[in-house]
């Protein structure tokens, strides 16, 4: 039989297996080898062979017959691996088993790829991992079997599920093929559409979300802002410029679609203020965030084209202010309203009441409104202004005759002010009388008034001189007395005034005192014993001596039986 090179065994006891392969179209031999044993008649008695399409040939068979061990075998195969050498163990056949690779380059086909699922459109890299030497060709489904390509990269526009096959096609047999495949998903992916609603005024936008195949939504505001994930928001801007506002939608399948627009922003602020003054006073308004001003009515400003205008009205005024912009891009425009609320200017007034015969001066305020507060002083020529009051209608007793500039300042709750002074002419003389006194019984004393013409004192009991301005008056009980004073005061009015005093009586006191002498000595005790309790006392003794300031004062007599006269004296 023919053999070749590569056979694995080249002779045969002529009961051998003869083993072949050959080349296409049966033109050619690829391989051919003798297997078995040199003693034993080898043969298939009821064996299995199995081939298969790589090459490979499964043989059970009959080997070792009449009880030789003569079957090749690979090192370690069983049973020689337990028993040597002595690989047959029965006494005649025994089944041997043997697989033979003829390696004769058989088409094994096998493919990976980066990725099996995607959205569209999807590009797949499949690389081919199938035994070498062959043909190859590509099936990606819709009739695309165009690809040879060892590893191609395949674009799937088309939303589906798609098997992707390899033929390996042998170089031996013609009809020899392995196939691998592999199954691709492609999903369909969403539209990131959306619209913008802006003023050009205003740093608010708001969006219209139409985007299809999503279920996950984020806005992107450009701003450091933190996103949204509402189908349609709005946003307000903090500052004003331009800002890229991107839209990313998620499919349920992970498929991302992103889109963006930019939008200029500019928040057109504006404000204005208002004012309150008092009556015949100016006010200054300003308004903010425009170009351009116009104030109405005009009338009463200063300027009705700035913004900054200074505004005179007699009464409470409604101003409207139209603020414009008129920078590229953002043309703007609003109208504001204020108000100057002028409160009325009180006006200070005052009547003054005198007494020709008194410094006291009795003040009325008439100053309209009556609310307002008031604020009185005084000046002259030598005294700088004092205040004397902040009473509605003061009541003031001037020391100094003179005339006086008495001012009133009034001021309203909303703080307007009015100044007025007049010139008061007091007609201040001063008259007196002398305080009142405290005297012991029986004593004489001297009452006195001063500061007019004429006087005439009462009661007439115990004055020696009762139409004088002093005179003197002994009482032995507690007396009030009063004088009337005649004057000719500066206006020429003869004034008669009344003034009061008093005399308190001290009671009587009664002096006494007793005393001890001591037994065996010269030594004597006294003791007061006096009517109406003393506050002082003054002893005097015979030899001149005084004691004083004590109610029990002792002495020591240098004489016996001598009489001696002792004084006790006493004074509340």
């Amino acid at each position: 039989m023919p053999l070749t090179a590569n056979a694995i065994q080249t002779t045969t006891d002529g009961f051998n297996f003869y083993l072949m392969v050959l080349g296409p179209n049966m033109n050619s031999i690829l391989f051919g080898s003798y297997f078995g044993g040199a003693l034993s008649r080898e043969h298939v008695d009821g064996g299995t062979s199995r081939f298969d399409k790589r090459g490979i040939i499964y043989q059970s068979v009959c080997a070792g017959c009449n009880g030789n061990d003569d079957f090749p075998v690979s090192p370690g195969a069983w049973p020689s691996s337990s028993f040597g050498s002595n690989t047959n163990q029965s006494s005649n056949c025994n089944n041997g088993v043997f697989k033979i690779d003829f390696q004769l380059n058989s088409a094994i086909a096998s493919i990976s790829t980066n990725t099996i699922s995607g959205c569209v459109p999807l590009t797949v890299n499949f690389t081919n991992n199938s035994t070498p030497g062959h043909a190859y060709l590509w099936d990606f489904g819709a009739n695309d079997t165009t690809s040879t390509i060892f590893n191609p990269i395949k674009t799937f526009t088309a939303v589906g599920t798609y098997t992707a096959n390899l033929y390996v096609k042998t170089s031996i047999c013609n009809n020899l093929y392995d196939t691998a495949s592999v199954v691709i998903n492609v999903y369909p992916a969403p539209a990131s559409v959306f619209s913008i609603t802006s003023s050009p005024c205003s740093n608010t936008v708001s969006t219209t979300n139409n985007s299809s195949g999503a279920g996950v939504y984020t806005w992107n505001w450009g701003d450091n802002s933190p996103t949204s994930s509402l189908v349609s928001p709005s946003h307000t801007y903090t500052a004003n410029g331009s800002y890229t506002i991107a839209l990313t939608v998620t499919s349920v399948n992970g498929c991302v679609s992103k889109t963006t627009t930019t939008l200029s922003v500019y928040n057109f602020t504006n404000s204005v203020t208002s004012a309150t003054i008092c009556g015949g006073l100016n006010a200054s308004l300003l308004a903010q965030g425009g170009t351009s001003y116009t104030w109405q009515p005009s009338s009463t400003v200063s300027n009705s084209l700035i913004p900054n205008p200074t505004v005179n009205p007699t009464i409470t005024t409604v101003y409207t202010v139209q603020i414009n912009n008129t920078s590229p891009g953002y043309l703007c425009s609003t109208t504001l309203t204020t108000q100057v609320l002028v409160s009325p200017k009180p006006v200070a007034d005052f009547t003054v009441t005198t007494d020709s015969c008194s410094n006291i001066i009795n003040f009325t305020n008439q100053t309209l409104p009556s609310t307002s507060s008031s604020e009185w002083a005084y000046s002259t020529p030598s005294v700088s202004s004092t205040t004397f009051s902040a009473i509605q209608n003061p009541i003031y007793s001037f020391t100094t005759a003179g005339t006086y500039s008495i001012q009133l300042i009034t001021v309203t709750p909303a703080g307007c002010r009015d100044t007025v002074i007049k010139s008061v002419f007091v007609p201040v003389n001063t008259i007196s009388i002398s305080t009142p006194q405290s005297k012991c019984y029986n004593e004489t004393f001297s009452l006195s008034a001063n500061g007019g013409q004429a006087y005439s004192w009462q009661p007439l009991t115990g004055l020696t001189n009762p139409t004088s301005s002093i005179t003197a008056a002994s009482v032995s009980t507690t007396t009030i007395y009063t004088v009337n004073i005649t004057q000719n005061n500066l206006y020429g009015n003869t004034c008669v005034r009344t003034l009061t005093t008093s005399i308190t009586i001290l009671p009587k006191i009664i002096s006494a005192f007793n005393y001890t002498v001591a037994a065996c000595g010269n030594n004597v005790q006294f003791f007061d014993s006096s009517y109406v309790s003393p506050v002082n006392w003054f002893w005097t003794f015979d030899a001149g001596t005084t004691i004083n300031g004590t109610s029990s004062p002792s002495y020591f007599f240098y004489y016996h039986w001598h009489p001696y006269c002792i004084f006790n004296c006493y004074k509340l």
